[in-house]
This record gives C-alpha cells, sequence and structure tokens, in this order.
C-alpha cells in the first residue's frame, strides 16, 4: 500500500513500468525472431505454441532458477539479465493503485469512451450512448465517494489525535 494506507518508509513493489521490458510479440512483429527459432542469442530459450486459426505463437521461457514459466515478456535491468515478472517480483502499476486512484482510472476510461463534445455522435445507438454516460456518472461519484471517504477518515483521525492530546495534558498538569 501507499499514500496515507501504508506504513512510513514501507518498501514498495518495483513496477513492470520500472524496467526495461523484452517483448517476444514486438520482436516478432519486427522480423527480429521467427518460425522455428529455438533462442535468442544470450537472452532466453524460445517456445513456440500452435494457434487455433495456423500459425505459432512464440514465447519466451524465463531463466529464473527453478522458474521455466512460459511468458511474452521479461524484465530486466539490462538484456542480458532479463526475468518474468514473478522473478523480478514486480507489480503492474493497477495493482499499487488505492481506491481513489482506482476510481478515477475508471472515471478516465468511461470519460474517453463518450465523444469530447458530450453529445451523442450521429450513428450511435442512443441506448449505447446513455450506457456510456451512465458508466461515465457512476465511476466519477465512485471517484467522488472515494475522495470523501479519504476526508472523512483523515478529520476522524486529526479529531482522535486531539482528544488524545488534550487527555494527555489534563493528566500531566499541562
Amino acid at each position: 500500500m501507499n499514500g496515507f494506507d501504508g506504513w512510513p518508509g514501507e518498501d514498495v513493489r518495483k513496477t513492470t513500468d520500472e524496467l526495461p521490458a523484452l517483448d517476444v510479440r514486438k520482436l516478432m512483429r519486427e522480423g527480429l525472431i521467427g518460425p522455428g527459432q529455438e533462442q535468442l542469442e544470450g537472452v532466453a530459450h524460445l517456445e513456440w505454441t500452435p494457434c487455433n486459426f495456423g500459425g505459432e505463437r512464440p514465447w519466451f521461457v524465463c531463466p529464473g532458477e527453478g522458474c521455466a514459466r512460459r511468458v511474452a515478456i521479461l524484465y530486466g535491468p539490462s538484456p542480458r539479465q532479463p526475468l518474468c515478472r514473478r522473478c523480478r517480483d514486480l507489480a503492474y502499476e493497477s495493482q499499487r493503485e488505492d481506491g481513489i486512484a482506482r476510481a478515477k482510472r475508471r472515471a478516465e476510461k468511461a470519460r474517453s469512451r463518450l465523444p469530447p463534445s458530450g453529445t451523442r455522435p450521429k450513428g450511435m445507438h442512443h441506448a449505447t450512448f446513455q450506457k456510456l454516460a451512465q458508466d461515465y456518472q457512476s465511476a466519477s461519484e465512485e471517484h467522488e465517494a472515494c475522495i470523501q471517504e479519504r476526508l472523512a477518515r483523515l478529520a476522524w483521525r486529526r479529531t482522535v489525535s486531539r482528544v488524545r492530546s488534550l487527555k494527555w495534558r489534563r493528566r500531566h498538569g499541562l
């Protein structure tokens, strides 16, 4: 946890965005690896799985000790020491979000689905527009409720702290 809910100085796991990533899908698209290739030189072994409608899908085999998981992305401080997300003990950014950030992200995502003008665009079904608008409204209300809850908790803590301070002063004759 982070923010007001965590302990001061608490160690927080790094996220996948904080380390360089090597994506096997991107390498395939760019033609740096091809079907049947079994190793990316000096990085990791490759495995290929058949796709339902033909072709093959590449995967890295994590070189971590005792891991050997099939993954699409390897992370590392350098391309010579890549490991999977679990071996590196990385979290996704969304796993570190508190309630307010999560609600804000949901509201922003819902807003991005609506047209900038705020009016229903030509060709969009009325029901679709109403659902998108309702999603945005409920996400915004949730975000506001999270903020109100946090402010109420902070006010409560402040009140409790003052009461304790007054009791301590009275007890000690100050």
